[in-house]
């Protein structure tokens, strides 16, 4: 009788063992799962999209294994001035990374600068000193340290990203002070010639620009070359 009860209680463990190791099977599976998900929430993040300049591929591997990780989508590798100037055009990347053993023409990374293009050289020190500091210029010297790459990569591209977002809100400003300084014109000339007051002159601009389907500014340009040829 006790030699049964020993083996009941033996098959007892041995099925709790069993369970706790489906068990912890189940949990590492979904510890699993969970990491995976997000991994690739991280990598899904659209960090920016970069060009890399180099006619070596081993350094073009390199750099894209490390930026594809931080979340940054490699747009294109070129190999030469000529197809990064066109990708450039046609891609409009947010940073570009070019190695400075590309030997490009000095004048043309001086061209990206004046055209607001963040430039990220790759390179000796001393290949540093061949251009002109610019807030779109950032380097990083050879051998690559995936760390500080990824540093100055973030910090070019928030930079270089505020600056444009600062841009476009002036441009929209000075392109709404001049739709505003055009319409105060045509209002005054409305008022001299058609005897029109402020408010009806202002009210006859809105409701025939919306009847010709024009902006605003538009139809005040008309009107200002038509009083013009009675001035």
């Amino acid at each position: 009788m006790a030699f049964l009860i020993y083996y009941f209680l033996y098959f007892i463990d041995y099925l709790g063992v069993l369970i706790f190791l489906r068990l912890l099977t189940k949990i590492k599976s979904h510890i699993k799962i969970e990491f995976s998900v997000n991994l690739n929430l991280k990598r899904v993040k659209n960090m920016g999209r970069v060009i890399i300049a180099s006619r070596s591929e081993n350094l073009s591997s390199t750099i894209r294994t490390i930026v594809v990780r931080d979340g940054y989508e490699v747009a294109a590798v070129v190999t030469g001035q000529y197809d990064l100037m066109r990708q450039a055009k046609a891609l409009s990347p947010n940073i570009i990374i070019i190695d400075g053993d590309l030997n490009l023409e000095i004048s043309l990374v001086e061209m990206l600068l004046m055209e607001q293009q963040g430039v990220l050289l790759v390179g000796k020190s001393f290949q540093k000193s061949y251009y002109q500091q610019s807030p779109y210029l950032e380097f990083c010297e050879k051998p690559i340290q995936p760390s500080l790459l990824l540093m100055t990569l973030r910090l070019l591209t928030k930079y270089t990203k505020t600056v444009r977002q600062l841009e476009s809100k002036i441009s929209k400003l000075e392109q709404r002070q001049k739709t505003d300084k055009l319409i105060q014109e045509a209002k005054r000339a409305l008022q001299q010639y058609e005897n029109m007051s402020e408010d009806e002159a202002h009210r006859y601009i809105q409701r025939r620009s919306m009847e010709l389907r024009v902006s605003k500014l538009e139809f005040a340009n008309r009107i200002i070359k038509r009083f013009e040829k009675k001035a």
